[in-house]
C-alpha cells in the first residue's frame, strides 16, 4: 500500500510541475516590427505569430513573407525555423521581455543580432 501511495504522490508531483512549467512560457502571439543587419545593410520588417502560424515579412531584404516551419516557446525564448531554400534554414531564437525582443538569427555561416517591439497583440 505505502509502495502505490509512493508512486501516486510521484504521479501527482510531476503533473503538477509540468502545469507550472507551462504556465511560465511567455504568450508570442502578436506583431513585431524588428531590426538587423545582413548583407552589408539594414533590414527592417515585421514579424506576426498566430495561434496557427507565424510569417516573417523583410521587404528590404528583398524577400517574398516567409512561413516558419516551427515555433518553439520555452520561458521567455522563442525559437523559429524558417525554410530558406538553397540558403539553407534561418534560425530566430529571440527572448520577449514584455513587448520588447532581443535576440540573433542565424542561416548558414552568417549571423546577427535582431531587435525589435511587440506593436499589436492578439
Amino acid at each position: 500500500m505505502l509502495r502505490i501511495f509512493g508512486l501516486w504522490l510521484l504521479m501527482t508531483m510531476a503533473a503538477v510541475g509540468t502545469a507550472v512549467a507551462q504556465t511560465d512560457n511567455v504568450d508570442p502571439v502578436g506583431t513585431y516590427e524588428f531590426s538587423t543587419y545582413a548583407n552589408n545593410q539594414t533590414v527592417n520588417g515585421t514579424l506576426t505569430i498566430t495561434r496557427s502560424e507565424a510569417l516573417m515579412d523583410a521587404p528590404d531584404a528583398q524577400l517574398p513573407p516567409l512561413q516558419a516551419a516551427s515555433v518553439e516557446v520555452e520561458g521567455k525564448t522563442v525559437k523559429l525555423m524558417i525554410p530558406m531554400g538553397q540558403e539553407g534554414d534561418l534560425w530566430i531564437e529571440v527572448t520577449i521581455d514584455g513587448d520588447d525582443v532581443t535576440g540573433q538569427w542565424f542561416v548558414g555561416m552568417e549571423s546577427g543580432e535582431i531587435t525589435g517591439k511587440r506593436v499589436k497583440k492578439s
